[in-house]
C-alpha cells in the first residue's frame, strides 16, 4: 500500500497526517497516540544508522522518558525493552583482548 510504502522515509509523517486530517477530530486518543509512536519509531530507525552508538543511546533515553511521560504506547512492549537493552550493551559492554 502506499502508505507501507513510505513508513521508512521522512515524508511519511507528512502523508500519514495529510491522509488522517480530514477526519482527525473522530480518531480517537489511543489512535493518536499511536500515530505520534509510529512516528518516534521511524526516527528511531533512521538514527539508528545516522548516529553513533553512544548518541544514540542518548536519544533512546530521552526519547523513553518523553515517551513515558506522555503514556506512549510501544515503550511498554517488550521489543522496546530489548531495544533499549542492545542499544545500552553497545555503549556499555567492553571488548576483552585475548593477546
Amino acid at each position: 500500500s502506499k502508505v507501507t510504502g513510505l513508513a521508512l522515509l521522512k515524508v511519511f509523517d507528512v502523508v500519514l497526517r495529510s491522509e488522517l486530517d480530514p477526519v482527525w477530530h473522530r480518531i480517537p486518543p489511543r489512535a493518536k497516540r499511536l500515530v505520534s509512536d509510529l512516528t518516534t519509531l521511524r526516527k528511531l530507525l533512521s538514527y539508528l544508522t545516522e548516529y553513533d552508538s553512544v548518541t544514540f543511546y542518548r536519544f533512546l533515553v530521552a526519547v523513553r522518558s518523553e515517551g513515558m511521560a506522555r503514556r506512549a504506547l510501544w515503550i511498554y512492549t517488550d521489543a522496546a525493552n530489548r531495544l533499549f537493552d542492545v542499544a545500552k550493551r553497545r555503549v556499555y559492554t567492553f571488548a576483552v583482548d585475548d593477546s
